[in-house]
């Protein structure tokens, strides 16, 4: 136990391995709760490492956050399929459920591609499809193109939808 007496301007130590904190050099004597156990800069670390993990989760979330609301999302948006991706990164998905049976043998679906949305309609039967609107705006007289087999992206949607 460190022992002091306070006979001079400055506490004298009777024991010299006691740490005293450095405010306990002034008149007064302080209680021994205020000699520190643990040495100030290991303190400072700690609280400093604490705001860096803090303000890393910080930026993890908003990035996150970010990147869900442009799309660039790893996980599939809830009813969108995933019907390619190429070696460029470029996506083409198509809406599970927007699939809608117009008549007999027709199907509209929405797709989208690279951020890009696509109104498709698709004759099952004569395997014909063509892009009713683009976004926001209506396609006027859109023609009919074959469907082939293959990867292209009228290929792919009709396999999906038509039975």
């Amino acid at each position: 136990m460190c022992s002091t007496s306070s006979g001079s301007s400055e506490l004298k130590l009777r024991n010299r391995n006691c740490e005293v904190s450095p405010h306990m050099t002034n008149r007064r004597r302080r209680p021994d709760s205020l000699i520190r156990l643990i040495p100030p800069d290991n303190q400072r670390r700690s609280a400093f490492m604490k705001r860096c993990l803090f303000s890393l989760g910080l930026i993890v979330c908003c990035l996150s956050a970010l990147l869900s609301a442009l799309g660039c999302s790893s996980t599939e948006q809830k009813g969108w399929k995933l019907l390619q991706e190429d070696s460029y990164g470029n996506t083409f998905y198509y809406d599970t459920e927007s699939v809608k049976h117009t008549s007999e043998n027709v199907v509209t679906v929405w797709a989208k591609s690279n951020g890009a949305r696509y109104l498709y309609e698709i004759d099952c039967k004569s395997r014909k499809a063509r892009i009713l609107q683009q976004d926001d705006q209506v396609v006027a007289s859109p023609p009919w193109l074959d469907v082939g087999g293959g990867s292209s992206a009228d290929a792919l949607v009709y396999q999906s939808v038509c039975p």
